[in-house]
């Protein structure tokens, strides 16, 4: 997801770019063109529209590129606080240190191995 593909812009131009923000664009355009916001709830329904589009061997790529990611965004060590017996939590609406989703870091890109029971 780190190289560089070419890709024709709407000019007829070629440019190059990283595949990462190619599949960023084709993902936003196929599943959150129907609707479906950025947040939370909203990734996990464009995660689900957008898989449907795609084969089994596909599919932790895009849980990887999407689900993975998001879930770091909304639920990562920014939007937790320390919970009972130091558990951690996530911080609430209105509790200090809550962010609004426009102010939440995006993940870095990374790789992992998930079971495939999740996908």
């Amino acid at each position: 997801m780190a190289r560089s593909v070419t890709v024709t812009l709407p000019t007829g131009e070629r440019a190059p770019m990283l595949a990462n923000d190619v599949f960023r664009a084709v993902h936003d355009a196929i599943a959150h063109s129907e609707g479906h916001q950025f947040g939370p709830y909203g990734e996990k329904r464009a995660w689900w529209t957008h898989r449907a589009c795609l084969p089994r061997e596909a599919r932790l790529a895009l849980w990887c590129e999407t689900r993975a990611q998001n879930c770091w965004t909304n639920a990562g060590p920014h939007m937790t606080t320390e919970g009972e017996a130091g558990h951690p939590r996530l911080i609430r609406r209105r509790e200090p240190g809550w962010m609004p989703l426009s102010e939440r870091p995006y993940a870095q890109q990374k790789c992992c191995r998930v079971d495939s029971a999740l996908l």
